[in-house]
């Protein structure tokens, strides 16, 4: 009997301790949010909380569109670090080899092709607040290639069935290859695709006669001669390590022929008027931002992980260039 007694007294103290911890929880959460939310001048430790609430802020600043100087710096150095990044391979642990080439020179001469167009966080609210339930899900497919032509009613929107675009911007000559896809179930796309050549076909036969006259007649009324005003679209995932988000715009097309290449029917103009071609750490410059990149000031909150001291040793062979992996793995062997 005196057995029995002494469990039961024993279950009920754990039971109390469990109740009692159950109770405690909320409270000590509570004073938790008011330790994080508090000024770093009320507990120990006041700098780690301190630095917490300004990063906190900084991300406040971001969701209200607000341009404080900490905006500024983590703007450039977003764009500065992915810039930068396009100039170097990963190799892995660590390690990554720098490219060759200028990449001033890159950004001259690449391959942009022709992707969806995503809608932004903005225009995603302002649809899903509309009234008529009908525009909620009114998604337009639409594409980085934009442009502009004389005739608003023209039958064509290049923009729209153009794949992917060759840009090369020589010293003396702006030019921009427009490749269309040559396949006979592409329905959307088949229809410009037989303009263009009938086209091609078309200028051939009035070469042969030589009549110069009777060409620049043929080639003022036909709209994809002389139709095309202005093309402009931002760089993403280009070709030829060029940056993300630089704007190409041109203006002042003329014909220059159309040809048939590997699948593709090309379409190429050259320009008279070239605009663009910035970085986006150019356009949104932070003197602050830049100062700090360069001294490789350490973000605040940052703990480098445990790769970045592997392989420490053979710095020499990390700091040169090297074409491919099996020229830099020689250059361990290097006293």
């Amino acid at each position: 009997m005196l057995t029995v007694v002494k469990k039961k007294e024993r279950v009920g103290k754990v039971t109390d301790k469990i109740k009692g911890i159950a109770c405690a929880v909320p409270f000590a959460m509570k004073a938790g949010d008011e330790i994080l939310t508090s000024s770093s001048k009320d507990v120990d430790g006041g700098t780690s909380i301190e630095q917490h609430v300004e990063q906190k802020s900084v991300w406040q600043d971001l969701l209200k569109g607000e341009l404080t100087q900490e905006v500024e710096e983590l703007r450039y150095e977003t764009f500065r670090a992915e810039e930068e990044s396009n100039n170097y391979q990963y190799i892995g642990n660590g390690v990554a080899l720098k490219k060759k080439g200028d990449s001033n020179l890159k950004r001259k001469k690449f391959v942009q092709y022709n992707y969806d167009e995503e809608y932004s966080v903005h225009e995603t609210l302002e649809m899903l607040n509309q009234d008529d339930d009908r525009k909620k899900d009114d998604w337009v497919t639409r594409k980085i290639f934009k442009a502009r032509y004389s005739n608003p009613n023209t039958r064509f929107k290049l923009e729209n069935h153009v794949y992917k675009v060759a840009v090369n911007l020589g010293e003396d000559r702006y030019s921009t290859k427009f490749y269309f896809v040559d396949d006979s179930f592409n329905r959307s796309s088949r229809p410009l695709v037989n303009l263009l050549k009938k086209t091609r076909d078309e200028i051939k036969k009035i070469e042969e006669t030589g009549n110069d006259r009777m060409l620049s007649a043929y080639k003022e009324r036909n709209e994809i001669c002389s139709g095309l005003d202005e093309f402009w679209f931002k760089t993403i995932n280009a070709t030829n390590d060029v940056p993300n988000g630089i704007d190409y715009k041109f203006r002042g097309a003329r014909f220059e022929g159309i040809c048939e290449e590997d699948g593709y029917v090309v379409l190429e103009y050259s320009w008279k008027h070239f605009d663009g071609n910035i970085l986006l750490s150019e356009r949104f410059k932070s003197k602050t931002g830049e100062q700090k990149f360069a001294n490789k000031e350490k973000r605040e909150g940052y703990n480098p992980g445990f790769d970045s001291f592997v392989n420490q040793d053979p710095t020499e062979a990390r700091d040169r260039d090297y074409d491919n992996l099996e020229e830099w793995l020689e250059g361990f062997g290097e006293e």
